[in-house]
Order: structure tokens, then sequence, then C-alpha cells
């Protein structure tokens, strides 16, 4: 959430997308090393 946020639920989910694609990343990458 950045300082110039003025609604909340956009904060919510800025935060939540961004949570979600780095352990898409995290994911991707335990994948890669298994095969």
């Amino acid at each position: 959430c950045h300082n110039h946020c003025y609604i909340i639920l956009q904060c919510f989910y800025e935060n939540y997308f961004n949570g979600y694609f780095l352990i898409l990343k995290k994911l991707s990458e335990i994948i890669m090393k298994a095969f």
C-alpha cells in the first residue's frame, strides 16, 4: 500500500495481489528446481 493511497480497499487489493504473485513466483521456482 502506498502513502498516497486513499481508498482502503485499493490498498487491500494491491497487497493481496502482490502477495499472490510472490507466492506464484516461489512455487514456479520450486517446480523448476524439482525438474
